[in-house]
């Protein structure tokens, strides 16, 4: 079992090898690094595509250079997926996230203003650490929640309050700037994981 690691917090909610390759598969699409056929299911060969793409952008080398890199196991898997947990591509992970989010909501999520996100999307301007790590973490919860909603049903998500939050809403709390490693940002991603059980 992988626990899904955010900034180094070990997360509670523990994944098996398939639902670490298909939310490896999903962050990847959202990090602009690999796009998954349509209609086709995350098997062990999409993996092995995804590993060689991740690699092939500069990402999950050391993953790329495992024997089973091609047909990859469990361990292999997991490798993966904590690789680019660990990886954030800022650019494209705005430009994949602004048409969920729309500009103001996204900005409002990650603490930038609009203006600030498109020079990063666009690479206008590099961006700034800490929003990085901010637009990298709500890739990864769209990552998780796009198995259980659409994206109307992702936007509601952060909107409504949450019972596992105290009552907040996870749109909330991560617009209070939340740095990825605080516990808050932990009990939002667990709120999420709980989805894919």
């Amino acid at each position: 079992m992988l626990a899904i690691r955010v900034a180094s917090v070990q997360q509670r909610v523990e994944l098996d090898a398939a639902r670490s390759g298909v939310l490896a598969t999903r962050l990847a699409e959202l990090m602009g690094v690999f796009e998954r056929p349509e209609g086709a299911r995350v098997d062990r060969a999409m993996i092995g595509a995804l590993i060689e793409a991740a690699a092939d952008a500069g990402l999950a080398e050391q993953v790329a250079a495992r024997p089973d890199a091609r047909d990859p196991g469990e361990d292999t898997i997991r490798a993966l997926l904590a690789a680019l947990i660990d990886s954030p591509r800022p650019a494209a992970e705005i430009a994949h996230l602004a048409p969920i989010f729309g500009y103001p909501v996204l900005g409002r999520l990650v603490g930038a203003s609009v203006p600030s996100l498109r020079r990063y999307g666009g690479e206008g301007r590099r961006t700034p650490d800490a929003v990085a790590q901010r637009v990298h973490l709500l890739a990864q919860l769209v990552a998780i929640l796009r198995g259980s909603f659409n994206e109307f049903g992702i936007r509601r998500w952060f909107e409504r309050p949450h019972p596992d939050l105290t009552g907040q809403a996870p749109g909330d709390l991560l617009a209070r700037g939340l740095d990825p490693a605080d516990p808050e940002a932990a009990a939002v991603v667990d709120a999420a994981l709980r989805l894919l059980w």
